[in-house]
């Protein structure tokens, strides 16, 4: 892995087969990986084992997008994809404090909150006051780090100011947005997706997204 590069690869949907070949090529110049519940669910939850043993100390996340549940129910998914060697999880941030702070109790793994997707207008359902009040939270309640993206670097800036280095920002490159501009506004790590990477080279063009990022990182 090229140093302070700072990038998960997005595992989304397709042939196990060949994406597990893809990222065996690949592993060691990543920081992690984010799978999607569209894989898994394709794919039975074992596959998320079949990923750790391939990328084994790098981080492991699962993009659950979790609200609207109980900690009990917290608890279950995260032992669910915990016992297959999953590292953490996403949860959908815009809930109030009590219910954050149980979902993060509720587990062992790393719980990372979602405040801002790759959607048009999505500002405008959570405005910069409430996106911010939010990360606060995430912060207080213990999470791992937060997910927001590209598309809004200024957001992405905002939240870093709040959470200083208590938390980590991963920063999904969602639309136009390009390898680099997500950790040049602050973000620890950055998102890949799988449209950017799994190609019939896919370490090559994994190299390629380490030195952009890595050339942005240094601007």
């Amino acid at each position: 892995m090229l140093e302070h590069t700072g990038f998960y690869l997005s595992i989304e949907i397709g042939k196990k087969s060949k994406i597990l070949n893809a990222l065996f090529k690949a592993h060691d110049l990543i920081n992690g990986v984010m799978i999607k519940m569209p894989f898994w669910l394709a794919e039975s939850i074992e596959a998320i084992n079949e990923i750790k043993s391939i990328v084994k100390e790098k981080r492991v996340l699962v993009d659950l997008r979790l609200g609207g549940y109980s900690a009990e129910d917290i608890r279950y998914f995260s032992s669910m994809i915990g016992d297959q060697g999953a590292d953490g999880f996403t949860i959908m941030g815009f809930y109030p404090e009590g219910v954050i702070c149980s979902y993060v109790r509720s587990t062992t793994l790393s719980v990372f909150s979602i405040l801002d997707v790759g959607l048009p207008n999505y500002e405008k359902s959570f405005p910069d006051d409430v996106l911010l009040e939010a990360t606060k939270v995430a912060k207080l309640c213990g999470c791992k780090g937060i997910v927001m993206t590209s598309m809004r670097t200024e957001r992405i800036a905002k939240a870093r100011q709040i959470v200083g280095r208590d938390l980590e920002i991963l920063a999904s490159l969602d639309g136009k947005a390009k390898p680099g501009e997500g950790v040049k506004s602050g973000a620890d790590f950055e998102i890949i997706p799988q449209r950017l990477w799994f190609t019939d080279k896919p370490r090559e063009a994994v190299q390629a997204i380490a030195e952009s990022i890595l050339k942005k990182r240094r601007e």
